[in-house]
């Protein structure tokens, strides 16, 4: 039998939930789907619909987040995104999980590598089949080895060793793999999804909760039955072959929606209740603490409280415990408590001193250290402490239920998820738009909120920018600049170079056409000459956008590839006086017709050394014609080029001795005079 839940809700990951709660939680409380889906209105940016699942972050930083949206920051992400715990930066490479009746992601569990199981209603991840389970890898892609093909929904996952165990409503023929029969229950491994050929509990019915303890593994759900072996709403069952612990029956009246092991108990919360509801001979009502040995329930722990449970966090000595029972007698059937109780590990009396006395329904719990955090649909004058404002997040310490006077993150919409990171208070849920949290800022289903005050705080944080790979006070034009990526666990940036007019980032502009997300380098080109660059890197967050710069470039001059060359005349390979001679252009780097100016200037060089060159000569021209103060010395040519007041300058080799006009005409008169000898009188005779 299903229970109609109030609203939409979700878990926490019990490895995720045990790591950042600082409490013994093998497994939480995993919903059953609401009548019917939220209604999906795009937004931007954030969650365009419900966050329901909630793991991490991880050792990596690395939070996962799951449920019923379609899109983040106008980014398509299909019920899942990855968010970095430090910058709140998605994952734009992340899988688009889609398909299925609408519910998306159910369940999500971190593989302990940075990557991620998931489990739900899906159908498709990334474009690639995967049905209704998925691994996603540390860098977010999917992991195209791991498919166990599941013919249902999935509403539970728990990761030991080399396993992964999964519960839900999957089942018949062909249920797992697309060939073997799994119901509601299957154990496949860790690297390609194989279901695993000896494991087979058969639950006949939903599966909601999974922990695995040792050797065992503890299930809880709506079903009656294990195989043949009748087990209502929990089994325990090895971790070899799925077979039934004979020992063990709870044998509950109904539903298990929530399931803790501690020690050498198990604690159990959910719908069942009345005569006969634990081990069909005891009552219990909607909460009870088994042995691990024979599921024989404790004699002398009995909350007994009026109504559902939907989660339970065991620290210590103490089970906390919310759900919807309220009223006189709520707890203990003689002690009032609304939505939240704690009560002792040892006979369940309720603490006579704790008591939050929530307005609402309470549906997630997290406890680290002397604080307890509930989450739910409380809100308004009085929800906490019967004399408080606080809408749907309370802070509230472990001795007395007192609510924090300072913490007071003030969320709009139901919050279905809690995680605590250090200082962080990671919230998911129906919360959306403006004024979402704290009263005054925009939060989409998902928030960042300090342990002091419950102010939301930005889930991005600037670091170290780019670097770029120079720090020259100049550089030559047609160099490439590079950049270190600036890369982030789950998050993949945008790029965009920027031009700067002056050493000031105020005159630094956008480059058209320099934007991309992968490629931190720029090949420099004429319209930088005289100006320099810098890089932008950006990310869409989950809260707002992050952006750097990376210092700025020296300042792009012009190159030259080819220094001019002088063409030294046609008498015996060198200039002469009176004649002219001539330099080619040469090849430079950073010609712009109309505003580069280039200027010649000949030199007069005593050796043919280049040092020699000191002396001035000729004009503004690529032609010269030698002097006779030329005459034994050498000449070379340096050309000048500037552009947007930047230049650069080559010289042409020295040439070659310059000979004088005297040497010149006797080398002319010489072969002028050189003529063959006629004999005219033989010639005459002839």
């Amino acid at each position: 039998m299903k229970a109609s839940l109030p609203f939409r809700h979700s878990r926490l990951s019990a490895r995720g939930l045990a790591a950042l709660a600082g409490f013994i939680v093998l497994m939480s409380f995993v919903a059953q789907e609401p009548a019917q889906a939220a209604q999906r209105v795009k937004v931007n940016p954030g969650f365009d619909g419900s966050v329901l699942a909630l793991a991490g972050p991880d050792a990596n930083g690395v939070t996962y987040l799951g449920g019923s949206f379609t899109a983040y920051n106008a980014v398509n992400t299909s019920y899942s995104a990855l968010v970095n715990d430090s910058t709140g930066a998605v994952n734009t490479s992340f899988p688009s999980v889609s398909g299925g009746s609408g519910n998306g992601v159910m369940a999500s569990v971190p593989d302990g590598s940075g990557g991620f199981y998931i489990g739900g209603d899906f159908t498709s991840v990334d474009g690639v089949t995967r049905n209704r389970a998925a691994h996603i890898n540390a860098d977010g892609s999917l992991d195209t080895s791991w498919n166990p093909n599941l013919n249902g929904k999935v509403r539970a996952i728990a990761v030991s060793g080399s396993s992964v165990y999964l519960g839900g409503d999957f089942s018949g023929a062909n249920s797992v793999n697309g060939n073997t029969n799994r119901n509601r229950a299957a154990k496949v491994d860790t690297t390609n999804g194989t279901v695993d050929s000896s494991w087979n509990p058969s639950p006949n019915n939903a599966v909601y909760a999974i922990a695995v303890s040792g050797s065992s593994v503890y299930i809880g759900g709506s079903f009656t039955a294990a195989g043949v072996t009748v087990r209502n709403r929990a089994v325990k069952v090895d971790t070899t072959n799925g077979t039934v612990d004979s020992s063990w029956n709870p044998n509950l009246s109904n539903t298990v929606y929530a399931l803790a092991v501690s020690g050498s108990s198990v604690y159990l919360g959910g719908g069942f209740a009345g005569a006969n509801a634990v081990n069909g001979n005891t009552t219990r009502n909607r909460a009870a603490k088994v042995d691990t040995t024979n599921g024989t329930v404790d004699p002398s722990w009995d909350p007994n409280l009026s109504s559902l449970v939907y989660a339970i966090a065991v620290s210590g000595s103490s089970v906390y415990i919310g759900g919807i029972f309220n009223g006189a007698n709520s707890v203990n059937a003689s002690t009032t408590r609304n939505r939240a109780a704690k009560v002792d590990t040892t006979n369940g009396t309720v603490d006579s001193s704790w008591d939050p006395n929530l307005s609402g329904n309470v549906v997630t719990i997290a406890v680290s250290g002397s604080s307890v955090y509930l989450g739910g649909d409380f809100n308004g004058a009085n929800s906490v402490n019967g004399n408080t404002a606080r809408n749907r997040a309370a802070e509230v310490d472990t001795t007395n239920g007192t609510v924090d006077s300072s913490w007071d993150p003030n969320i709009s919409g139901n919050v279905n998820a809690i995680a605590v990171s250090g200082s962080s208070v990671y919230l998911g849920g129906d919360f959306n738009g403006a004024n979402a949290v704290n009263g005054n800022t925009t939060r989409y289903r998902a928030a960042k909120v300090d342990t002091t005050n419950g102010t939301v705080t930005s889930w991005a944080t600037n670091q170290a920018a780019p670097t770029l790979d120079t720090s020259a006070a100049t550089i030559s034009r047609g160099s490439t600049v590079k950049s270190d990526a600036w890369t982030k666990t789950g998050s993949t940036p945008g790029y965009t170079w920027q031009r700067c007019t002056s050493s000031s980032a105020a005159d630094c502009s956008d480059i058209l056409g320099s934007t991309g997300s992968t490629g931190a380098w720029w090949g420099s080109r004429n319209a930088d000459i005289g100006n320099r660059v810098r890089l932008k890197a950006v990310w869409d967050t989950i809260d707002s956008t992050l952006t750097a710069y990376s210092a700025l470039t020296g300042i792009f001059t012009p190159s030259v590839t080819t220094a001019p060359a002088i063409d030294q005349g046609l008498v015996s390979g060198a200039p002469k006086v009176g004649m002219s001679i001539h330099s080619s252009f040469g090849k430079w780097v950073g010609y712009i017709a109309g505003t580069t100016t280039m200027s010649f200037q000949w030199q007069r060089c005593t050796t043919s050394d280049a040092s020699s060159c000191t002396t001035n000569v000729g004009t503004n021209f690529q032609w010269y014609k030698p002097v006779s103060a030329d005459a034994g010395k050498y000449l070379r040519i340096t050309a000048t080029m500037t552009t947007n007041g930047q230049t650069v300058t080559a010289s042409s080799p020295v040439s070659s001795a310059v000979v004088s006009a005297i040497q010149a005409r006797r080398t002319t008169v010489r072969a002028a005079a050189y003529k063959p000898r006629v004999d005219r009188k033989a010639a005459a005779q002839r």
